[in-house]
Parts: C-alpha cells; structure tokens; sequence
C-alpha cells in the first residue's frame, strides 16, 4: 500500500483567479499541493472572446469541454469546441481560444508533465501550472511530433469496466499522447469494490453526487468535484444519486481505465 494520500477538493474550496492574460478565471485543484507529481488539473473559465496565445514548452496539455461553444486554433488548426469534446494539445504547440458570443467555455485541462513551479500558489496575476522554462527529461530520441487533434464523447464507444459502469476513451497514446490517457466515465447507482491503480489519477466530476471511499474515510462528492488518487492506495468510488455518476478522469502513465486491481 502507498504511502501518499489522495485529495478531494471541492468546487467551492479553492478561489477563481485570473488567468495569466486577464482573460478569464481558473483554479488549480490537482498539482504538487496535493500530492500529484504527474498531473496538474485546471479548471478554467472564458467569457466570450480571444485569448491570448498559449504555450507549454514540454508539457501535453488534454482537455475536456464541461460547456460553451467556440473553436481552438492550435498552430494552424482549427478545431470546434462544444459539451462532450476533447482536445489533445502537444508540447510546444501555440493554441488560443476564441469563445462564441453569447457563451461562456467552461473547460478541465490537465498537463502532463507538470510545468516547472507547479507547486507554487498563485500569486497575483500568476498562473500555477502555466508558462515556460522546465528542462525537457531526456529519455533518449523523441518520436515524430504529433499535431494537435480532437475528438467527441458522442463519436466514442463505451466499454465496459463492469455490470454498472462504462467508459469511453477520449485521448490516449493513439493521438500522439506520450504521457497521459483522458477517459470519460459513467457508474450507474453503485458502489465498487475497493481497487488500486498503478498510475496517478486526476478526476473531474461531472455530474450525480456520492462518496469516494479512500484512505479510510468517506467523502463526499458532487459536480465540480476533483479527486487525486495516488498510485497503489485502495479506493472505490459510490454513486448515490437516483441518475448516472460522470466523471472525467485523466491518468498517468498513459493504459487503459479497466486496468485495476481488485482487493
């Protein structure tokens, strides 16, 4: 069994600060602070508009659309943002949002690997998790970069991870991911055995309402909700709401969501 903890921070635990061009609002609830050494997950606001350009020198950045509608151009691509769609950002790539008027974008990213400083708090016009300067890991030759590309929770397949939950696989290793897989999941009026996973997790919860049972203790979860689940500690997720549990869930080392072991 582990020794690292697992975190679960509220919606309405963290404060919705500036973005480093002023553009919209964002917090920070997965990061070194609590205990993720392989994920930084940001849930980030724009209002209609244009960004500023956006850049991670070696980071991967995955994204999930919660709401709004708009576009990303990534270098010389552009893609549709709307609910349920998915975007896989390679390091070193300049991207932008341009949000449709009369919507406001509502987006989970989370970067892999952490950007240097990720542990530290916001400042005042900082951005945790944000910006240039960590030094590439060299882990021999790097494979062909990848473009950016995007997909649609409506266009994947769900596949079973037992009688009462289902995922669909958004981004993984087949877009060019070296780091990370982005999943969506859904949990049917349950409760599942405790399991552990060989990998760091970072999960988003979309909607429906229940308990992460963890580290010994029950907790509550609900929309807007992040959890951190450390590698090797036993946890299970329960649902106890009268409708479907969904979640966002982002892993790393890059595999597959129905791989667990069960206690």
């Amino acid at each position: 069994m582990s020794d690292a903890r697992a975190a679960v921070v509220h919606e309405t635990d963290l404060p919705m600060l500036p973005t480093p061009d002023r553009a919209g609002r964002s917090r920070q609830p997965i990061d070194r602070t609590t205990g993720s050494h392989r994920l930084i997950q940001r849930v980030i606001h724009y209002p209609p508009g244009r960004t500023a350009t956006l850049h991670h020198d070696t980071s991967e950045d995955v994204i999930y659309v919660v709401s709004g509608k708009g576009r990303a151009v990534a270098d010389h691509d552009v893609f549709a943002l709307e609910s349920g769609g998915a975007l896989y950002i390679p390091p070193a790539t300049n991207y932008r949002y341009e949000v449709d008027e009369g919507h406001e974008l509502l987006l989970v990213s989370v970067l892999s690997p952490p950007p240097a400083g990720a542990h530290e708090r916001v400042g005042a016009g900082a951005q945790r998790g944000v910006g240039r300067g960590m030094a590439a890991r060299s882990t021999g030759p790097d494979p062909p970069r990848r473009p950016p590309a995007a997909t649609h929770e409506r266009d994947q397949h769900p596949i079973p991870a037992g009688d009462d939950r289902r995922f669909k696989l958004l981004t993984d290793p087949k877009f060019g991911c070296r780091n990370v897989t982005q999943f969506l999941g859904t949990i049917e009026r349950s409760r599942a055995p405790f399991h552990t996973h060989t990998y760091e997790e970072a999960i988003f919860i979309l909607g429906g309402e229940g308990f992460v049972h963890v580290d010994e203790r029950r907790v509550p979860i609900r929309t807007g909700t992040s959890v951190f689940l450390p590698p090797g500690v036993p946890h299970c997720l329960e649902n106890t709401s009268d409708g479907v549990l969904r979640l966002l869930g982002v892993f790393s080392p890059a595999g597959s969501p129905a791989d667990k072991l069960v206690d």
